[in-house]
C-alpha cells in the first residue's frame, strides 16, 4: 500500500494531466478518473495534492462552469433532478439559468466528473427503459417512460448521497481516532468549502466572502438565541420573544401570532373533518410509487454502476 507521501506525489502528477498542458482527451478523461479514485480511496481532497506543491495554476484547481441543455418537456424532467444529485455529490453548484440551460459550478475536474458522470447515466437509463419496453419515442408508453425514468434517478439520487454521507462519516471517524486536536480536514469540511467557493464564484465574490458572511451570521443567530433564552426565563412565549429579537414591533408580532392562531384552528379543523383524504398530487404520486415502471426503473438504479465510468465507453459497464 502506497505511503502518504506517495499518494500525494501521484495525486499531483494525476493533476496536472489536462488538455491544456498538451494530453489528449483520453489521457485528460482518464487521468482525472484516476484522481478521484485516488481521492476517495485515500480520503484525499484536491486542497491537499495543490498545498503539496504550491501549485494552484492547473485548471483543475481553477472555478469554470459547464452549460448543459435543459430539457423543457415532461418527459425530460428526470435529466436536471439527475444532474442535481451527481453535481452536488462531486463538490458542484448546480442552477438554472433565464436563458433555459443547467449550469454547473465547480473545479473543472469536478465539472468534468459530473457532466461525464451525467451523460453515462442518461445513455444508460435511456437504454435500460427502452429494453424494459418503455421507448421515449412510444407515445403509447410515453407515461411509463416517465416513471422509469423517476424511478432509476430517485434511486440513483439516492445510492450517491447515501455514498457521500457514509463518506463523510468515514472521515469524521478518522478525526475523531486521530490526535484529538479536531483540526484534520475531513469529507464533510470539504463539502462546505466547495459550496462556499462555488457561490463566489457565482456571484463574482472575491473568494472567501461567502465563508465570511456565514460566519459573522452564526455569530449574529448565537447572540440573537442568547437574548431570546433570556426572554424566555423572564416568561414571554417563546414564538414572540423569537420575533422580538429579529426586530419585530410589538403590532407586528401580536398579528402575526393571532394568524398563526387562525391556522392553527383551521388546520384543526380539516382533521377532524376527514381532511387527512390524499390530495390529487397524492393520489398521483400513489400511482406512480406503485407502478410497474417505476419499480422497474428504481431496480435499474439499484443495479448501475456508479464507479469507473468515466473516461471510455470500455469502462461504463453495469455491476
Amino acid at each position: 500500500m502506497m505511503n502518504h507521501d506517495r499518494v500525494l506525489e501521484l495525486a499531483s502528477k494525476l493533476l496536472h494531466v489536462q488538455e491544456s498542458r498538451g494530453a489528449s482527451e483520453a489521457e485528460a478523461s482518464f487521468a482525472s478518473e484516476r484522481l478521484q479514485q485516488l481521492l476517495q480511496e485515500h480520503n484525499l481532497t484536491l486542497s491537499e495534492v495543490e498545498a503539496r506543491d504550491g501549485d494552484t495554476s492547473t485548471p483543475a484547481a481553477k472555478r469554470t462552469k459547464e452549460e448543459i441543455k435543459r430539457y423543457s418537456s415532461k418527459s425530460q424532467a428526470w435529466r436536471e433532478t439527475l444532474l442535481r444529485a451527481v453535481a452536488e455529490c462531486n463538490f458542484c453548484l448546480p442552477y438554472s439559468s433565464l436563458g433555459g440551460l443547467l449550469i454547473v459550478i465547480g473545479r473543472e475536474i469536478n465539472v468534468t466528473i459530473t457532466k461525464q458522470t451525467y451523460e453515462y447515466l442518461c445513455a444508460t437509463f435511456l437504454r435500460l427503459a427502452r429494453d424494459a419496453g418503455y421507448p421515449l419515442w412510444s407515445k403509447e408508453h410515453r407515461q411509463n417512460f416517465i416513471y422509469f425514468m423517476d424511478g432509476a434517478v430517485s434511486r440513483v439520487s439516492q445510492r450517491l448521497m447515501e455514498r457521500r454521507r457514509q463518506a463523510e462519516l468515514d472521515g469524521l471517524k478518522q478525526r475523531q481516532a486521530g490526535d484529538g486536536s479536531g483540526t484534520a480536514l475531513i469529507l464533510s469540511d470539504v463539502y462546505g468549502s466547495e459550496a462556499d467557493l462555488n457561490n463566489d464564484f457565482l456571484n463574482n465574490y472575491p473568494a472567501g466572502t461567502t465563508a465570511a458572511r456565514r460566519r459573522e451570521a452564526q455569530v449574529t443567530n448565537a447572540r440573537r438565541e442568547e437574548e431570546r433564552q433570556r426572554l424566555v426565563s423572564e416568561g414571554v412565549d417563546s414564538t414572540v420573544a423569537w420575533y422580538k429579537v429579529h426586530g419585530y414591533s410589538d403590532e407586528r408580532i401580536a398579528a402575526i401570532v393571532a394568524d398563526d392562531k387562525k391556522r392553527q384552528r383551521r388546520r384543526e379543523s380539516r382533521h377532524n373533518h376527514g381532511a387527512h383524504n390524499w390530495s390529487r398530487s397524492d393520489q398521483a404520486h400513489y400511482r406512480k410509487i406503485n407502478s410497474r415502471a417505476y419499480k422497474s426503473g428504481s431496480e435499474a438504479g439499484s443495479s448501475v454502476g456508479l464507479d469507473d465510468q468515466v473516461g471510455g465507453d470500455d469502462r461504463r459497464r453495469l455491476t
